[in-house]
C-alpha cells in the first residue's frame, strides 16, 4: 500500500513514523526500519527525535534514492549484468574517444586543444546524466533514432547523434548498455515481480534531489510492501484547484507561493494517476504571536484576495524576520556574530544548538568565521563547527596534492619552493626544522636563487632562453656547497663564488635542501609529460610515499582519496581511451569530483555553519541565511546546451532547487529569521540586490501588514521597510581605554596605530620624554633626516618592518639594493687607486647582474659613471683632509660630534645617487656646526651625473641662531611627530622665490608646484607614493596639504635661502 503524509511540520511526520513503529512492530528483531532520504543530518535528527519520543533508540537503515534503485533493478534484472557503465567519469571519456574520429559538430573539432575537448566532453557527460534521469524518453527515443517525434529543434538534434554514437562505442566494446532510462522502461513493462524479498515497510522523506521517476518505481512495489511517503508542504490547501478564483491572479507575482503551487500540482496529478493511495494530512498553524508565523500561516492557508484584504497590524518591536545589509563578508561575519551575543543576552535559556546558520557559498566565508569566531575573549566565546565538504586532514593533504600536480606549471621561484617547504608535513617528511626555515631563507636570498631548478627548466617551458645556471636552485646549492667548504664569504673556486659562512653544524641541512630539491625535479619531470591514462593510476601513492610521513592518524584520509582518484582512472579506462593525456585535465577532473564529494558532519551542542540544503527540514529556534545576494539565490544556470531547461516539465522541480531550499528554511523557523547579504560590489562601490525571494518576501509583508491605519500604502511599506532591512555601517572595532602609563614592550607589538587612539594613548602628559641636554650631531641628522620615522622608533619604541619579500625573476636589470653595494665597492676601489678586475669577477659570479653581455655592459656603465664623481671630488679633495671632534653649547643644550672630510675649502660630502632633501637637510646641519667652529668656507656635495648642491659659509652668530632653532624643533619633533617629509620638499623647491624670500606668486606655478606634490605623495607604477610609508600611515589618514606646506615652508626656507646656485 502507499501511503502519503503531509505536513508542514518535520516533527509530526517523525511523530506518524513512531506510532507507526509502535503499532506494527517488525516480527524480526534483526530487521531494520529503512529510510530512503539522501540527507544524513535529518537522518541522524530522526534517530534522536524516537530515542527522545519513545525511550528507545530504533534500529533505522537509511538508504540513499539512487542506491536503493540501483540495487533492485540488480534484484528485479538478476540475469543482466550491470556494471553502470554510463557513470559519468566513464561517459566523458567516451566523448573524448569520438570527438577524436569525428566532426559532429561546430562547438568542438579534432584539431581543438586537447583541454578544449575534455571540458566539452565533461559537460555533456553532466548532461546526458541528467537526461538519463529526469528525460528517460528522449534517451529511449534517441537509441530507436527516433528524434522528430520529441519536438525537439532541429539545431538542437547534434546532442541526439552524440548519444548514439556513445552506445554504439559502448557495443563495440563489448560493454552492457543498461543504464537507468532503459531499465526503467523495462521495470515498468513488468506485470509482476518474483523472488525478491521486500522489507515490510520502507518510509520515503522527500528531498528536491528525488527523481520523480523513482516515485513511479515506489509506487509499483508498493504492491509488495508498504511505502509511507512523507511529504513536507508550506501549503496545505491544494492551490491549483483555484486557478480561476480571483485572488490566483494576485499571488502569481508571489514567488515563494508559485514555488508551492508547481511542488503541489506536480504530486496532485502524479498520485491521481495511481489507485489505492491513502492521503493524511496532519498540518498545524503556526502560533501567530509574530510575523514570521503569521507569514508563515499565509502561505499554509494561501489566503484568497478577500482575506488579504484584512491587513495585519505590523508591531515594530518585532524582529522576528531581519534582513541584514553589509559592507563585505567579513563585516557580515563581524556583524553576525554581535547578533548571536544579543541573542545569548536576550534570551538565558538559549542553547548554541537552537541556532543554525546557513549559506549557499559558505566556502568564502569560512576564513572569516574562523578569524572572527575563535579572536574573540573567553566571555564572548561562542562553541561552533563549520560543516565543510572535507575534514581538515582531507582537505590538508589535497591542497598539497594540487601544489605538487601543479609543478609543471610554475617557474620554482624561491617563493614558490619556500611555500612547499613551509608546509608542516613536508618538513616533518624531509625533517626540516621551523629554525632551520630562517636558515634557508637566509640561504636562498644570499646565494641569488630565483627560478628554475636547473638551466633545462627554461627549454622545458618553451622560453626563448639563454640556457644558463644563474639564479638556477641547483646552481644556487652548488654555491652553498663551496661557501661550506671554504667557510668564507666572496671567495671565487673552480669559477663559483661562495656567498656565506656556514659552519660544519649546517651540513646536514644542505643534504635536506639537495633531497628535497631533487624529490621536486623529478616530480617535475614525472608530470611534464603526457601519459596514457592506466599509467597515471599510481600517481597519489607516490605522492604520499615522496611527501608524507603514513601514519595513523592520516590513514583513512589516504584511504578516501586514493580510492577516488583510483576510481576515476578505472572509469576512464572502461572507455578504452588510448592517446597520451597531461595531467592537468586528471587535475581538473579530480577536483570536480572532489568539491562535489560531502562528509555532511553536524555537531551538537554548537552552533552549526552549514549548506541549507542540510537543515531545511529541520526545526530550529533561529536560523540565519548569510549571503543572500541575488547572484546566489537562486543560482544562474550557466550552460546553453541543457536541452532539460530549454524543454522543461512540470515534474522538474530540481530546476529550482535553491528556491524549495530557502523556502523549506524559513517554515522550519520557529522564532527568529536572520538573512544577511553583501549590499555593495567591492570593485565599484554599486549597489548589489539581495535575492529575489528575498524581494517578494518583502513585498508579502508589506502588502499584508500595516504600521498605522492612517499611513497610506506608500508610508506603511516605508515604514516596514525601514524597520526589517538594517544597513550596518562598518565601524571601528578598537576599544576606547583610560590608559595612565604606556608599556613600551606592548607598543612594539603594535601594528596599526589608529589616529583615535594615536591622540588618546600617546598624548604628551601621559608619555616620558627624554629630556637630556646631551645631543649628538648623528641623531639630530637622523632625527632631522624622517622626523616621523624617528619619532616613531626612538619615542615610542616603535620599529615597523616592511616584509621583505625575495626577488623572484632572472635580473634584466639591478635592484636599489645591490646597485648601492656594487657602486659602493667599485667607488673605493677606484678612489684608493685599487685594481677592480678581481672584484668585477666576484660581481659576475654573484649572479646579480642580467645575463651574458647586458650585464658586462651594465658593469661598464657603472665604472664610467663612478669615475665621473671621483674625478668631480678630486677636484675639491685635498690629500690629507682634516677631521675635527667638537663639543658644543647651544644655550642649554650641549653638541657633539665629529666633522670628517673637512677641506680647505669647506666639508665636502659625496653620494653615488641622486641628492635629495635628506642629504641636503644633512649637509645643512654639519654646514651650521662648521661654521659655528669658525669655518669659512663651503659645505658641497657631489652627486650621480655631476649633481653638485653647496651652502654659502654664514657667519658664526647666523650658524648659531639656525641651528639653535632646528635643536628645538628635534625636542618639539620628540614629543609630537613633525610632518616634514618629501612631498612638502619637492612643492617648496618649486615655489620658493630665493631672489625675494617669499613663495612665488605666479599661479601657473603654485599649480605645478601642487601636482609636484600630489605625484610625490600618490606615486606610480615605477615609484611608490609616500603615502605608502608605514610610518606616515599611522599619522596621516588624508593628505593635509595646507599643513604640509607650512611644516616645509618653514624649515627648508632657510636651506635654500642660503644655497648656492
Amino acid at each position: 500500500m502507499f501511503f502519503v503524509y503531509r505536513s508542514n511540520q518535520i516533527d509530526i511526520l517523525f511523530t506518524k513514523i513512531c506510532k507507526i513503529i509502535k503499532k506494527k512492530p517488525l516480527l524480526n528483531i534483526f530487521e531494520r526500519e529503512i529510510i530512503i532520504h539522501d540527507n544524513e543530518i535529518l537522518f541522524q535528527n530522526l534517530n534522536t527525535f524516537i530515542a527522545n519520543h519513545t525511550g528507545i533508540a530504533a534500529d533505522f537503515k537509511l538508504i540513499y534514492p539512487n542506491v536503493f534503485i540501483w540495487k533492485l533493478f540488480k534484484q528485479v534484472f538478476s540475469d543482466i549484468q550491470l556494471n553502470n557503465i554510463f557513470s559519468r567519469s566513464t561517459i566523458t571519456w567516451k566523448i573524448m574517444k569520438i570527438i577524436e574520429e569525428n566532426d559532429f559538430c561546430k562547438f568542438v573539432q579534432k584539431k581543438d586543444k586537447i583541454m578544449k575537448k575534455f571540458e566539452f566532453s565533461f559537460l555533456m557527460s553532466h548532461l546526458y546524466q541528467q537526461y538519463i534521469l529526469y528525460r528517460p524518453n528522449w534517451i529511449n527515443m534517441w537509441e530507436k533514432n527516433k528524434k522528430n517525434t520529441l519536438k525537439i529543434e532541429k539545431k538542437d538534434e547534434w546532442q541526439a547523434k552524440l548519444w548514439i554514437k556513445i552506445i554504439l562505442y559502448t557495443e563495440k566494446l563489448q560493454q552492457s548498455k543498461w543504464h537507468f532510462s532503459n531499465l526503467f522502461k523495462k521495470f515498468k513493462t513488468l506485470k509482476k515481480i518474483e523472488h525478491i524479498k521486500f522489507p515490510k515497510r520502507i518510509f520515503i522523506i522527500y528531498s528536491i534531489s528525488l527523481n520523480p521517476k523513482y516515485m513511479e518505481i515506489f509506487k509499483k512495489i508498493s504492491t509488495y510492501t508498504d511505502i509511507y511517503f512523507l511529504s513536507i508542504n508550506a501549503c496545505e490547501k491544494k492551490i491549483f484547484h483555484i486557478s480561476f478564483a480571483k485572488n490566483y491572479v494576485v499571488q502569481k507575482n508571489n514567488l515563494l507561493m508559485n514555488l508551492s503551487e508547481k511542488y503541489e500540482k506536480f504530486y496532485f496529478l502524479f498520485f491521481k494517476k495511481f489507485k489505492k493511495i491513502k492521503y493524511n494530512n496532519f498540518f498545524q498553524k503556526n502560533n501567530s504571536n509574530n510575523l514570521l508565523n503569521i507569514v508563515k500561516n499565509d502561505f499554509l492557508n494561501f489566503k484568497e484576495k478577500e482575506n488579504l484584504l484584512k491587513k495585519n497590524s505590523f508591531l515594530l518591536k518585532d524582529n522576528s524576520i531581519s534582513i541584514n545589509i553589509c559592507c563585505d563578508k567579513k563585516h557580515e561575519i563581524e556583524v553576525l556574530y554581535n547578533k548571536l551575543l544579543s541573542f545569548f543576552n536576550e534570551d538565558s535559556k538559549l542553547k548554541p544548538s537552537d541556532i543554525v546558520i546557513t549559506s549557499f557559498s559558505l566556502n568564502t566565508y569560512i576564513i572569516y568565521i574562523n578569524s572572527i569566531f575563535k579572536s574573540k575573549n573567553k566571555k564572548e566565546k561562542i562553541p561552533f563547527y563549520i560543516s565543510k565538504k572535507h575534514s581538515d586532514k582531507i582537505e590538508k593533504i589535497l591542497f598539497i596534492f594540487n601544489k605538487i600536480l601543479n609543478l609543471p606549471n610554475i617557474r620554482c621561484n624561491n617563493e614558490e619552493i619556500l611555500d612547499l617547504i613551509e608546509i608542516q608535513d613536508i618538513r616533518d617528511k624531509f625533517d626540516i626544522s621551523e629554525e632551520e626555515i630562517n636558515i634557508l631563507y637566509e640561504w636562498i636570498e644570499k646565494a641569488n636563487i630565483r627560478w628554475g631548478l636547473h638551466e633545462n627548466e627554461k627549454q622545458k617551458n618553451n622560453l626563448i632562453f639563454i640556457k644558463k645556471n644563474q639564479n638556477t636552485w641547483f646552481y644556487g646549492i652548488k654555491k652553498l656547497l663551496i661557501s661550506h667548504a671554504i667557510n668564507e664569504e666572496e671567495e671565487v673556486w673552480n669559477n663559483v663564488l661562495s656567498c656565506t659562512s656556514i659552519n660544519t653544524s649546517r651540513t646536514e641541512l644542505i643534504g635536506k635542501l639537495i633531497n628535497f630539491i631533487k624529490v621536486l625535479d623529478q616530480w617535475r619531470d614525472k608530470l611534464f609529460f603526457s601519459k596514457k591514462i592506466k599509467s597515471w593510476r599510481p600517481l597519489f601513492l607516490c605522492f604520499i610515499k615522496d611527501f608524507f610521513y603514513k601514519n595513523e592518524k592520516i590513514r583513512d584520509s589516504i584511504d578516501i582519496i586514493n580510492k577516488t582518484w583510483t576510481k576515476m582512472i578505472d572509469d576512464a579506462t572502461l572507455s578504452n581511451y588510448e592517446k597520451k593525456i597531461p595531467i592537468s585535465i586528471l587535475k581538473k577532473k579530480f577536483s570536480h569530483i572532489m568539491n562535489n564529494f560531502s562528509e555532511k558532519k553536524f555537531l551538537p551542542g554548537v552552533i552549526n555553519f552549514c549548506h541549507p540544503s542540510l537543515v531545511c527540514y529541520i526545526p530550529f529556534k533561529i536560523k540565519c541565511i548569510i549571503g543572500a545576494e541575488y547572484q546566489e539565490i537562486p543560482k544562474k544556470k550557466l550552460s546553453s546546451f541543457n536541452l532539460i531547461d530549454k524543454y522543461p516539465l512540470t515534474s522538474d522541480l530540481h530546476i529550482c532547487k535553491e528556491n524549495y531550499i530557502f523556502l523549506q528554511n524559513f517554515i522550519s523557523t520557529q522564532e527568529t529569521l536572520y538573512i544577511s547579504y553583501v549590499g555593495h560590489s567591492l570593485k565599484n562601490n554599486n549597489k548589489v540586490r539581495s535575492s529575489i525571494l528575498i524581494d517578494q518576501l518583502l513585498n508579502h509583508i508589506t502588502s499584508n501588514f500595516y504600521v498605522s491605519e492612517h499611513h497610506d500604502y506608500k508610508n506603511n511599506k516605508k515604514e516596514i521597510f525601514e524597520h526589517i532591512c538594517k544597513k550596518h555601517k562598518k565601524e571601528n572595532l578598537y576599544e576606547k581605554k583610560q590608559v595612565n602609563k604606556i608599556n613600551l614592550n606592548t607598543l612594539q607589538k603594535t601594528k596599526k596605530i589608529n589616529q583615535e587612539i594615536y591622540n588618546k594613548i600617546f598624548s604628551i602628559k601621559n608619555r616620558i620624554i627624554s629630556t637630556s641636554t646631551q645631543i649628538s650631531l648623528k641623531s639630530l641628522i637622523s632625527f632631522w633626516k624622517n622626523p616621523i620615522r624617528y619619532f616613531f622608533n626612538y619615542t615610542l619604541n616603535i620599529k615597523l618592518k616592511i616584509a621583505k619579500r625575495n626577488i623572484i625573476t632572472e635580473p634584466f636589470s639591478i635592484n636599489l639594493f645591490d646597485d648601492f653595494k656594487i657602486s659602493n665597492i667599485i667607488f673605493k676601489k677606484i678612489l684608493n687607486n685599487e685594481s677592480i678586475k678581481d672584484e668585477f669577477k666576484k660581481i659576475i659570479l654573484s649572479g646579480i647582474l642580467p645575463y651574458g653581455h647586458f650585464g658586462s655592459i651594465l658593469l661598464k656603465e657603472k665604472k664610467k659613471e663612478i669615475e665621473n664623481i671621483v674625478k668631480a671630488i678630486y677636484k675639491y679633495r685635498i690629500s690629507s683632509p682634516k677631521k675635527e671632534n667638537f663639543d658644543i653649547k647651544i644655550e642649554k643644550y650641549n653638541i657633539n660630534g665629529c666633522l670628517d672630510e673637512i677641506q680647505n675649502t669647506g666639508l665636502l660630502r659625496w653620494k653615488l645617487g641622486t641628492i635629495n632633501y635628506r642629504d641636503r637637510i644633512s649637509l645643512w646641519l654639519e654646514h651650521l656646526i662648521y661654521c659655528i667652529l669658525g669655518g669659512t668656507g663651503e659645505s658641497k656635495i657631489i652627486g650621480y651625473k655631476k649633481n653638485f648642491f653647496s651652502f654659502y659659509p654664514l657667519s658664526s652668530h647666523l650658524a648659531y641662531n639656525y641651528l639653535f632653532t632646528y635643536i628645538e624643533g628635534y625636542m618639539k619633533g620628540m614629543k609630537n611627530p613633525l610632518l616634514l617629509i618629501k612631498s612638502g620638499s619637492n612643492w617648496f623647491d618649486k615655489v620658493y622665490d630665493k631672489k625675494n624670500d617669499c613663495i612665488k606668486k605666479n599661479d601657473d606655478i603654485k599649480r605645478k608646484a601642487y601636482k609636484i606634490l600630489y605625484h610625490t605623495w600618490m606615486g606610480n607604477e615605477y615609484i611608490t607614493g609616500e603615502k605608502e610609508d608605514l610610518y606616515i600611515q599611522q599619522i596621516i589618514s588624508e593628505l593635509n596639504v595646507k599643513k604640509i606646506c607650512k611644516i616645509s615652508q618653514k624649515w627648508f626656507t632657510p636651506i635654500l635661502k642660503h644655497q648656492k646656485k
